[in-house]
């Protein structure tokens, strides 16, 4: 049975609306299935070009090796059967092999450990001891943006952190005190840091000199996954510390005179253990005075002592806590050396009635900044980095220096310490295992 006429007609028409409504999107698909075929056609020709090409390019090589192939793996066995008929010849061409070998490797720089390069360096500074925290924080804070006027350092650098004073850590060899700072700067990303670094630590050196606080104090490290001693170091050993001073400045001078073949510096940061020290009141007594008012030596220095630096008198306690009573003289009694020379060491008794030259005994000197022994010997250490070279071509430098006179050592004993020691073992220890 057949639908009636008016339900056939809007059949039609529901259909050619249906289809109307498909058109773009069918007509989507086609475009894109037309792009993807292209797309398809493209990659594949290009693959086919490319095989070309690399099929005439490296079918000469692959046809050279497989022709060089051949003539070895014939030439091996007549070679080798050469070999077995001639023992003698064959051992002596080893021995000299080897023999030419071990006298080559000893033209060879040879270094402990290489320094990584990574994107911090380290840099300390430090001024005289006793510097205020206040001025040393102040003084850095105006050498870092010195620093940043730099161009080149400021296009590299992305920051600059620094710590001021802090206290010494443990299985941590850097002195602290309040007269001290650590800045860690940041080499940015995108910076090369083989160029970047060397630079940032001249930038911070030149103006770490211009300070007056921390003028030819600039240290530079860098992190490490092996904590080893400094990079060139050496000892100046002797009983005479004036001595070994004055030896321990003419190495420093002459190593920085060191160059290399293309003229600049063989060493930096070379400095010398025995720097300025803190200043300190050297008292001179009259033995005579002494034993007129039956006083010692080490009674007026301990009674000076505790007035100046203040001593605990007694202890109590409050609330469950041990309070301690801090007894010390006033500031104005202590300010100038006039005051303390009229210091009370006893009834009756003042400061100057015990020195010599009525009270011209107290005679401000420089204590050494630090007093350090090897093998029961007073010794100045001498500290340097290898610029640009190994640190067996430091070491050679140093010791041509040596052997060609340049310093004249006094009769001191002069040896090497550090990174330079360690090498030496480690090859030794090496060579035997070998």
């Amino acid at each position: 049975m057949k639908p009636p006429k008016f339900e056939r007609k809007w059949r039609y028409i529901t259909f050619g609306v249906n289809r109307l409504l498909q058109a773009p999107v069918w007509l989507v698909v086609l475009v894109i299935v037309a792009l993807l075929d292209a797309f398809s056609w493209v990659l594949r020709w290009i693959w086919k070009g490319m095989a070309f090409v690399f099929l005439l390019v490296f079918k000469p090589l692959s046809f050279v090796f497989e022709v060089c192939w051949k003539a070895i793996e014939n030439t091996y066995p007549l070679l080798l059967r050469t070999a077995l008929a001639q023992p003698i010849v064959v051992v002596a061409a080893a021995v000299f092999s080897a023999v030419i070998a071990f006298l080559l490797a000893g033209n060879l720089d040879t270094e402990l450990l290489p320094r990584f390069q990574q994107d911090e360096v380290y840099a300390d500074v430090a001024g005289p001891e006793g510097t205020q925290i206040k001025d040393t924080d102040a003084e850095a804070a105006t050498i870092i943006r010195e620093a940043f006027k730099d161009e080149q350092f400021k296009a590299d650098v992305a920051r600059v952190t620094f710590e001021v004073g802090g206290e010494e850590k443990a299985g941590d060899s850097r002195p602290a005190g309040s007269h001290r700072v650590r800045m860690v700067v940041t080499i940015r990303k995108s910076a090369e840091s083989r160029e970047a670094a060397p630079h940032a630590e001249e930038v911070i050196r030149r103006v770490a000199d211009d300070s007056t606080l921390f003028q030819s104090s600039a240290e530079f490290s860098a992190p490490a996954l092996v904590k080893v001693e400094g990079g060139l170091e050496i000892e100046v050993r002797g009983d005479n510390y004036e001595r070994l001073g004055r030896v321990a400045e003419s190495m420093v001078r002459a190593m920085r005179q060191l160059r290399r073949d293309d003229g600049e510096a063989m060493l930096s940061d070379v400095r010398s253990s025995l720097s300025a020290g803190r200043p300190q009141v050297q008292l001179n007594y009259d033995r005579q005075q002494l034993q007129r008012f039956g006083l010692s030596a080490d009674q007026v220095t301990t009674e000076v002592r505790n007035k100046i630096g203040g001593t605990v008198s007694t202890q109590f306690s409050s609330g469950g806590e041990d309070l301690e009573v801090f007894v010390e003289l006033l500031s104005a009694d202590k300010a100038s050396l006039d005051k303390v020379r009229e210091l009370e060491i006893s009834k009756g008794v003042r400061l100057r009635d015990v020195l010599t030259g009525a009270g011209d005994g107290l005679v401000v000197t420089e204590g050494p900044s630090e007093i350090r022994r090897v093998g029961n010997e007073r010794a100045v250490v001498i500290s340097a980095e290898p610029n640009g070279v190994a640190l067996s071509a430091a070491r050679s430098a140093v010791e041509e220096m040596l052997g060609e006179g340049v310093v004249d050592t006094e009769d001191a004993q002069v040896g090497f310490s550090g990174q330079v020691e360690e090498m030496e073992s480690s090859i030794f220890s090496l060579i035997l295992a070998l």
